[in-house]
């Protein structure tokens, strides 16, 4: 359900996105993985949030210099599995981590997404990516998705690139650098409460909760201007801030 504040203010100067179960379905692989290796019965919607706090754990790790990039992807999957009781050993989590990626190299963006990019372009709203990761990974999901039809790649901001990681202030203050626009004339959207909320929230800008999860919003003072739960809420949103 949409949720939202009084955003019907001025028209954005730009508006950023969030890529990873923002602008497609982060699980899709996963899911296609676990069910190929360990059977259709292993996938919930618990594991997936705990693979996903478990990246979160390993990428802080790797950024620290406590493991190299493949290890980091390993630690992901075998702690997460962990986490609902299911043992493998590092080997079998790796043969996982391969499917996985095999898999990611066929995401795709559905026509929904699709459609509020065109609109974007159509409008002339400047917009961008903030998106945290390896970069040379990074960049291979944003080829792969066909991302760059409409983002210039010098909007295209990750963390890897730029030495700064959602949720700190300065990689939203690069992607303000790049875009050229004061924050409170920025828009952001994104589905990870701390990194795409809090974050973008704290260095100035207006935010879109994508909370594709479902997730309860922590008990906090700071709140999303508007919050959606599905692509075409999102893109809905994103639609009445161009004709604002």
């Amino acid at each position: 359900m949409c949720s939202c504040g009084s955003y019907g203010m001025q028209r954005p100067s730009a508006i950023a996105f969030d890529v990873d179960d923002t602008l497609y379905d982060l699980s899709w692989a996963f899911h296609k993985a676990c069910d190929e290796l360990l059977g259709p019965q292993v996938f919930s919607e618990r594991l997936f949030q705990r693979f996903r706090a478990r990246s979160d754990e390993a990428y802080q790790e790797h950024l620290a210099g406590e493991c190299d990039f493949l290890e980091m992807r390993v630690r992901r999957i075998w702690r997460a599995l962990g986490d609902v009781r299911i043992s493998v050993s590092p080997a079998e989590a790796l043969k996982i981590q391969e499917c996985y990626e095999s898999y990611q190299s066929h995401i795709e963006l559905t026509g929904t997404v699709r459609g509020m990019l065109d609109e974007c372009v159509r409008a002339r709203m400047p917009i961008a990516i903030v998106s945290n990761g390896n970069a040379r990974h990074q960049w291979d999901k944003i080829e792969c998705l066909g991302l760059v039809q409409w983002f210039p790649r010098d909007l295209i901001v990750v963390s890897g690139d730029v030495g700064a990681t959602k949720p700190e202030q300065g990689i939203f203050d690069e992607a303000l650098r790049r875009l050229a626009v004061p924050a409170d004339e920025a828009w952001f959207v994104g589905d990870t409460w701390e990194n795409d909320i809090m974050g973008p929230a704290r260095a100035g800008w207006h935010t879109v909760w994508f909370n594709r999860r479902h997730y309860p919003q922590p008990p906090v003072d700071v709140s999303p201007e508007v919050t959606v739960d599905t692509e075409e809420e999102m893109a809905q949103v994103v639609g009445e801030l161009l004709r604002a």
